[in-house]
């Protein structure tokens, strides 16, 4: 499906008086203008010992420091000239709007998976004196069950009443990439593999199709789609190039699906100048979840790697064939030389860590191998991959450290972001 995201239903985009972002996105490594992040908030103080493993962490975060990390790598990219926006803040100026605020919260409640229509109506009831950013931060927050009492005291609102939440928080939403990914000139609103991270993409959706900042581009949504496909798998090499991982949280069915509609549907034609994806079928691990998490694209012709994926890894090329049919060709040899075929120049790799595997697994934990870049050869890091970083320094990169001591128990790197327009 495809949303012209200036209106919907007849409308109008909220109204904000600052330029209009149109959506632009031909590589990795383009000078960021504009970038689109999640501040941590009152999320990660609903974390506990029992849902970590379900909400997908592996330790709970401090806020405060969180927060002060976070911070510091806004200030950078403001120093550096790119505007930084914040979801919270764009979904809250969304959810003034009482009718989209309606919507918002029917389409919450849905994906949250409550069963029990009363619980589900005593929610609605709840959150709907609420609007704004406040309204945003209940619902990214969680709701504890002491939060609100129901009058409704059936039975299964009662054993209901023995989970710690009514509503779960969503704490991997500083994330952003992995809901929403730009590439081209359109976003694709990703389907989620976790259930609980299957609402962030509400957010996403939220601010392309209602403010009035984002109103020229197209949205695919991708959980129309069948199977699971997250952003942090997702890196646009160059123009015509993509490369997708096939991982933990991403599927073969769903690369296929999206490349079918960059291939042939017509529609799309004018939104991007994809020709051929290179999927990755990396380690199915929770330390390999993602393609950003062992590969990133750092320079015109350098990327960061894990060692840990060599001769783990097999490349297919898919590409459009004959009668409406996606051609897929596996590649052989290592993954510099595909590369560098692949992209008609040379690519060197540099190696997470080194060339010390000890070194390299334990700075991979950590996304030693996770990059943002800023502009070509000059890149956001995590300031605890020392090896990495300094390797990187030696090769001619010009790093920006952020300190990452609460950050990265989030088990992500330096993508915390969609990208909103680049040069």
């Amino acid at each position: 499906m495809f949303y012209e995201t200036a209106t919907s239903q007849g409308l109008e985009g909220v109204s904000m008086p600052d330029t209009k972002i149109d959506l632009t996105i031909s590589s990795e490594i383009a000078p960021l203008k504009t970038i689109l992040l999640k501040r941590p908030g009152k999320e990660l103080c609903n974390l506990t010992p029992n849902n970590l493993e379900e909400l997908l962490f592996d330790d709970i975060p401090y806020l405060e420091n969180a927060q002060k990390e976070h911070d510091v790598f806004a200030n950078i990219l403001r120093q550096q000239g790119v505007e930084v926006l914040y979801l919270e803040d764009l979904a809250g100026e969304v959810l003034d709007n009482q009718i989209l605020k309606a919507e918002i919260i029917n389409t919450f409640l849905g994906l949250s998976g409550i069963r029990n229509v009363n619980i589900v109506d005593g929610l609605r009831a709840y959150l709907s004196q609420y609007s704004g950013k406040e309204l945003c931060q209940q619902l990214m927050s969680g709701l504890k069950r002491n939060e609100i009492k129901l009058s409704d005291m059936g039975l299964s609102t009662q054993i209901a009443r023995k989970d710690d939440f009514w509503l779960h928080p969503i704490p991997n939403l500083y994330f952003t990439r992995d809901p929403g990914v730009v590439f081209g000139n359109m976003a694709c609103l990703n389907s989620m593999y976790a259930e609980t991270r299957r609402r962030e993409s509400i957010f996403i959706e939220s601010v392309l199709k209602h403010h009035s900042r984002f109103s020229r581009n197209l949205t695919l949504d991708l959980r129309l789609n069948h199977g699971s496909i997250e952003g942090g798998d997702i890196i646009v090499l160059d123009k015509n190039t993509l490369a997708i991982g096939v991982s933990q949280r991403t599927s073969a069915q769903a690369i296929e699906q999206l490349s079918h509609q960059l291939f042939f549907d017509d529609r799309l034609k004018t939104s991007h100048t994809i020709k051929k994806i290179l999927a990755f079928k990396i380690p199915v691990s929770r330390a390999f979840m993602h393609l950003d998490t062992v590969l990133t694209q750092i320079d015109y012709d350098k990327v960061t790697m894990h060692r840990g994926i060599v001769h783990k890894t097999t490349i297919y090329r898919l590409s459009a064939g004959d009668s409406q049919t996606v051609k897929c060709d596996e590649l052989t040899g290592d993954i510099g030389k595909i590369l560098s075929e692949e992209l008609s120049r040379e690519i060197e790799i540099i190696y997470c860590g080194g060339e010390d595997t000890i070194t390299g697994s334990r700075e991979q934990w950590s996304d030693g191998a996770n990059t943002l870049a800023l502009r070509p050869g000059e890149v956001f890091v995590y300031q605890r991959n020392a090896a990495t970083n300094r390797l990187l320094q030696e090769k001619g990169i010009k790093v920006y450290e952020i300190p990452c001591s609460e950050l990265s128990r989030g088990r992500g790197g330096a993508t915390l972001y969609v990208d909103a327009t680049r040069a």
